[in-house]
């Protein structure tokens, strides 16, 4: 599971991917580079990463990892 930026939107019209603030559109198979850390679900309030909200037990395992993307850039291959 990935948790993404604060303001990352879900892309419209059934599109498969998100908008990420000041990165635009990352689709499936893009290649980004990003910088946070990882924790275990559930997040909770108040838990490392603080300014998360909570991820449900339902989308996340207990113990699963979850990778937090705190910062993302377009990952250029040239």
């Amino acid at each position: 599971m990935v948790v993404w930026p604060p303001g990352t939107t879900l892309l419209p019209h059934g599109r498969v991917g998100v908008h990420v603030p000041d990165v635009g559109e990352i689709v499936v198979g893009d290649r980004v580079d990003g910088g946070g850390g990882f924790f275990d679900a559930p997040l909770t309030e108040g838990g490392p990463p603080e300014h998360l909200p909570p991820v449900p037990v339902g989308c996340a395992p207990v113990g699963a990892s979850v990778a937090v993307l705190e910062r993302v850039t377009r990952r250029s291959d040239s």
